[in-house]
């Protein structure tokens, strides 16, 4: 679940509000597993529209240095515009202690098995892309998703 505010500084508002509260705890009952990650935006390829159905992604990086893995981002992003047509992209970087280095949100036209086809059966995806994320230590947890 992505909820977007003005800015960082009116986190604290938002997560003080009535509506806020009771969302966590409907999601915090139904879940087995409950992560609040509060972040800002530090990079991005273009808005992503949240306004119409597509393929979402919420990709989940791990890494040693946050910052490698934030320059990787900028590297491994050129590819996926090229060869999947990516032309949207947020980098969501945590504000305080959190799981991941960064999660980053993009949305695709594409059906999942379109995306994975175009993605997948690319060689460049193995020696290019995997290969730069195994290079600097960086790994990546992709969860695709469709909006309710």
């Amino acid at each position: 679940m992505l909820i977007e505010t003005t800015s960082p500084e009116v986190l604290g508002e938002v997560q003080a509000t009535q509506p806020y509260k009771l969302l966590v705890e409907a999601v915090t009952e139904a879940a087995t597993d409950v992560h609040v990650m509060t972040a800002r935006c530090p990079k991005r390829i273009g808005d992503v529209d949240k306004t119409r159905q597509g393929l979402f992604l919420f990709n989940y990086f791990v890494a040693d240095d946050a910052g490698v893995a934030l320059q990787l981002w900028d590297y491994l992003a050129g590819w996926y515009a090229v060869e999947t047509g990516l032309d949207n992209s947020t980098v969501l970087e945590p504000l305080g202690d959190a799981d991941y280095v960064f999660v980053n949100h993009a949305r695709w036209d594409d059906s999942l098995p379109r995306f994975m086809l175009r993605q997948l059966t690319k060689p460049s995806f193995r020696t290019y892309m995997l290969a730069n994320l195994q290079a600097n230590r960086t790994g990546a947890m992709p969860i695709l998703y469709r909006l309710a």
